[in-house]
């Protein structure tokens, strides 16, 4: 569950931080890459369970998220920003 709240979270902060104006799109969408990534995972897990923990994970944080005012999106989306392409070159998701 740690692992979704921390990789989806980001994901879905990055996304927030592109709607809202403060990071520049990519190509893909975080979740979009994040979720991709995690399906690539779950074929070779041996554990059915602990993806599922996974997504519930991601689920807490979206809602964690969604209830976020300007300020916090205002102070965070550069540190946001960094943290998600630190992601993208370190499981290779682009």
């Amino acid at each position: 569950m740690q692992f979704g709240l921390l990789f989806g979270g980001i994901a879905t902060q990055y996304d927030k931080c592109v709607e809202k104006g403060y990071l520049p799109a990519g190509p893909q969408r975080a979740e979009d890459q994040a979720d991709a990534y995690l399906k690539t995972a779950e074929q070779f897990a041996r554990d059915a369970e602990a993806a599922a923990n996974v997504q519930k994970g991601w689920d807490i944080a979206k809602r964690k998220f969604d209830a976020q005012d300007a300020k916090f999106w205002e102070a965070n989306c550069p540190s946001i920003g960094k943290l998600w392409k630190r992601y993208e070159v370190t499981l290779k998701l682009q």
